[in-house]
């Protein structure tokens, strides 16, 4: 159940519903904006999330964050240990863009996902997408990872990257990809690819 946080930055769209009828309904919240679906489902979830911590019954992890070495070859800094909460700071500022988590099987990984989804997503959109389950074979020369991405945003498109960009605007906005070590080997080299290749293409 390996994790990816993947920052990204993607251009904008505000989509508004309109009507030729009298009289003109209300404008619709932004996707991710105050009375939407998205947000109304992350105050759920933070207060979810607030109601286990209090009784215990998730705790928040401390993680390792390693410094590989840079292209040029300068070597490598030693790891911090960094808690929840500096981790989800972190991410804000774009200090943990393309942060792989790695951790033994049955050790938390999904509900560390969960806890940083549910910390987040009211401060920049979150959209999380389960590797194993939620990822289909690829048609014509799309990318996978992002078409599942647009599926999580309830959108579908011919050119998914595309229509991402159109969904979320042109903020930072939070992509969490769970599961990888649950997709079958055959499958997960062009997996990764397909990841390599999305973090390329939202930069």
């Amino acid at each position: 159940m390996a994790t990816r946080l993947t920052l990204c930055t993607v251009a904008a769209l505000a989509a508004l519903l309109s009507s030729c009828g009298s009289p003109k309904p209300a404008p619709q919240p932004g996707l991710f904006e105050a009375g939407s679906p998205h947000a109304n489902a992350c105050k759920s979830l933070l207060s979810q999330r607030a109601k286990e911590v209090a009784s215990k019954r998730y705790l928040p992890n401390e993680l390792l964050i390693h410094r590989w070495p840079t292209q040029t070859g300068a070597a490598a800094k030693g790891p911090t240990l960094v808690d929840e909460a500096a981790l989800t700071q972190r991410v804000l500022s774009a200090k943990a863009r393309g942060t792989l988590i790695i951790a033994r099987g049955g050790t938390g990984k999904s509900k560390l996902a969960w806890s940083l989804e549910a910390q987040l997503c009211g401060q920049i959109p979150v959209v999380r997408v389960d590797l194993q389950w939620d990822v289909k074979p690829p048609q014509h020369g799309e990318n996978p990872v992002l078409t599942a991405a647009l599926h999580a945003v309830h959108g579908r498109s011919a050119d998914p990257a595309a229509a991402l960009q159109r969904a979320l605007g042109n903020k930072p906005w939070l992509l969490l990809l769970d599961s990888l070590d649950e997709v079958p080997l055959d499958r997960r080299k062009r997996l990764v690819a397909h990841v390599n290749a999305a973090m390329k293409r939202f930069p």
